[in-house]
């Protein structure tokens, strides 16, 4: 990305303010007018440069997001917010249902050559259930999309369940989830998300700094479950299809 002073003021500003949001778990209002990103690859940009600030390993986890108001979207996960079922954590703002997929080989961006759906299932080696752990840095309601992309789409985590061999595209998933907390049913809003199309939807927009998804790499995919704000403590389980398990304790 080719710099003016402007540019690189404004990308240097926003990335420093939201890397100390993501350290001292705050938030802001939102960035002040003169550090707010001006595109999608501005966002794209901030991510990368938040993520060096933070000095996580290199990116190996991400989630999608299938539509927006400018197209298929992704954010990496920081390594440091990263757990495996079992897992206990002691901040939750919110929480999400999720599948994750994890790629047996690369999937880079191929310009004016997209991906088929076909393609993208091949390339996937198992999939788990996960938890998105959310939380916003941004305290107003009426962000831009490039301030969300900035923000790496509001995530602040991700619990990881056990993963298993993939058998297959999965078709109307929500039908077959169970969402439990102390081992009592917990309702939710369901949401039929669509993980292999959020998958090809990202891969065939790109824009992410980072060099795309690579073999080994996890992609979380949308909700199942809608939002759980402000989850109570305690025992979280989730149960898809009899194949797919996770567990996660909130302890405050």
């Amino acid at each position: 990305m080719k710099l003016d002073a402007a540019l690189e003021a404004r990308l240097t500003q926003a990335s420093a303010m939201l890397a100390e949001c993501r350290r001292q778990g705050g938030a802001l209002e939102r960035l002040p007018e003169e550090a707010r990103p001006q595109s999608m690859l501005e966002g794209y940009e901030i991510q990368r440069r938040v993520h060096a600030l933070l000095g996580d390993a290199p990116v190996r986890h991400w989630k999608t997001s299938e539509t927006g108001p400018k197209g298929a979207m992704t954010a990496p996960i920081h390594g440091s917010r990263i757990f495996t079922s079992p897992a206990s954590v002691a901040r939750v703002n919110a929480l999400e249902t999720e599948i994750a997929l994890q790629l047996g080989q690369d999937l880079p961006f191929r310009d004016g050559e997209p991906y088929t759906r076909d393609e993208v299932l091949a390339a996937v080696s198992h999939y788990a259930l996960a938890f998105e752990l959310c939380a916003s840095r941004w305290l107003a309601k009426d962000v831009e999309v490039e301030e969300k992309i900035a923000d790496c789409l509001s995530n602040d985590g991700l619990v990881l369940g056990t993963p298993v061999p993939f058998t297959g595209d999965i078709l109307s998933p929500v039908t077959r989830l169970e969402l439990m907390h102390e081992g009592k049913a917990e309702p939710f809003t369901p949401n039929d998300i669509d993980p292999a199309g959020s998958l090809t939807a990202y891969v065939n927009a790109g824009g992410d700094r980072f060099g795309g998804f690579k073999a080994g790499d996890w992609i979380i995919t949308g909700s199942m479950s809608g939002v759980q704000n402000a989850p109570a403590p305690g025992l979280w389980t989730a149960r898809w299809d009899d194949r797919l398990e996770i567990s996660l304790t909130i302890t405050g």
